[in-house]
């Protein structure tokens, strides 16, 4: 990020004052204003100046969590419903049974624990590569991720009453399956 600093009078035209950047990652924000890490940018200025800044982490409606990556439910009756933080809820819909979810049958069989045997199927390559990236919830809401027919891509299979790249949006109206 590049912030800038200008002093805006109607003395001078030059009113630019100094640029500082640096990086900031969400992760790193742990309390309300978190200080951030700048350095001066390179100016032809010769002038002494100091900038403090700081960041606050703000998640989008709709997301809570430590990075903002877990989606929340909005029931009729006002009450909130949070997907869980469980390190492995990627396949908290798929123990027990065999699970056919957007037309992709998962195949994997639960153990007593409620994990799958593969471990959040692992046999998918680009699934396990946005698992690094992204983190174990690719596919939020009991979504399944799987890898593409032609092996270019993975695609999350929804749960009928979710939709969106990562199963991310609530359709309206959809009736609850039990």
């Amino acid at each position: 990020m590049i912030i800038e600093a200008w002093d805006h009078d109607i003395v001078t035209n030059d009113d630019f004052i100094g640029r500082v950047e640096g990086f900031a990652f969400i992760e790193d924000i742990k309390s309300r204003l978190t200080p951030l890490n700048l350095r001066r940018s390179s100016t032809f200025y010769e002038n002494n100046f100091r900038i403090n800044a700081s960041m606050q982490k703000i998640c989008n409606p709709s997301f809570s969590g430590p990075l903002c990556q877990f989606f929340v439910e909005h029931q009729n009756t006002d009450t909130m419903i949070i997907t869980s933080e469980s390190p492995n809820s990627l396949n908290s819909g798929l123990s027990g049974s065999d699970s056919n979810l957007g037309g992709g049958s998962a195949g994997v069989k639960g153990n007593s624990s409620g994990h799958s045997e593969t471990d959040r199927l692992e046999v998918n390559q680009w699934c396990a590569r946005a698992r690094q990236l992204i983190g174990d919830e690719v596919c939020l809401n009991r979504g399944v991720c799987r890898d593409s027919p032609d092996g270019t891509s993975y695609a999350c299979y929804c749960p009928p009453e979710y939709s969106g790249v990562r199963c991310e949006l609530l359709n309206v109206g959809t009736p609850n399956v039990e």
